[in-house]
């Protein structure tokens, strides 16, 4: 018998409707709005990020081949060109990478499915805690209070928009 404690109500901001939708395979209208808000924050982010840091970067770079540094480092400053050019084009790859994933998803839909025995996970990078929920092995970035409804669960059925991975709803479910 599946079933949402007010828990799961609370850190997914759960409604009968929403859990409804869900059980069909639909996102429901209020879930869809959430869905996109959280991936156009992170693609809002990301592209601030990575525009702030190549313009740094690329100023960097260019400086430093105006006043022709570059002739005067052994092996060429291909260590500084490295540095200098790489990170950022690797940031703007991933904020463009990012960005498609939130288009992706902002006209999702359906949800998809994934349930079974409950683990948790909180790991550390570079000081920021990042919470998990693992379902079978399968690994899906949650809030902290998330985690923590869900981790009070021994199986859950989590639903999620597949594309972007967000998490829209859970419900406990009996082992089977």
């Amino acid at each position: 018998m599946a079933s949402m404690t007010d828990a799961l109500r609370a850190a997914f901001a759960l409604t009968d409707d929403d859990l409804a939708h869900n059980r069909r395979g639909e996102l429901s209208p209020a879930q869809a709005a959430r869905a996109t808000k959280a991936t156009g924050d992170d693609a809002t982010f990301m592209a601030g990020f990575a525009v702030l840091f190549a313009i740094v970067m690329y100023g960097v770079l260019w400086f430093i081949w105006d006043s022709g540094a570059f002739d005067r480092m052994s092996g060429g400053g291909g260590l500084v060109i490295a540095i200098a050019g790489g990170f950022p084009t690797a940031a703007i790859a991933w904020a463009i990478w990012t960005w498609v994933v939130h288009r992706r998803s902002r006209g999702a839909t359906q949800v998809a499915v994934a349930e079974g025995a409950v683990e948790t996970n909180t790991r550390r990078y570079r000081g920021v805690a990042l919470h998990q929920v693992l379902i079978d092995g399968e690994a899906f970035d949650v809030t902290p209070e998330a985690q923590a409804a869900i981790g009070a669960l021994s199986h859950a059925r989590l639903y999620y928009v597949p594309v972007s991975r967000v998490v829209v709803g859970a419900e406990a479910i009996d082992a089977e």
